[in-house]
């Protein structure tokens, strides 16, 4: 699931490993403050989200002038 979703949501298998470490990172180091009110999938997906969107923020800003995503 994680690794289908962050290639759906970034449209790159470029860096999939480190960002897929990156959700599971996140994921271990927030634990300690789920409370169980959803899912866990769900928490996992937000989590995926996060990681997707800043992947496109770091290429926003890597990118030269005028080139869009």
């Amino acid at each position: 699931m994680v690794f289908s979703t962050l290639i759906r949501l970034t449209g790159s298998r470029e860096h999939i490993d480190d960002l897929a470490q990156e959700v599971f990172l996140r994921l271990y180091r927030a634990l300690p403050a789920f409370r169980g009110e959803a899912l866990l999938s769900t928490y996992l997906y937000r989590i995926v989200a996060n990681v997707a969107q800043d992947e496109w923020k770091r290429r926003r800003r890597r990118s030269p002038p005028g080139l869009v995503f």
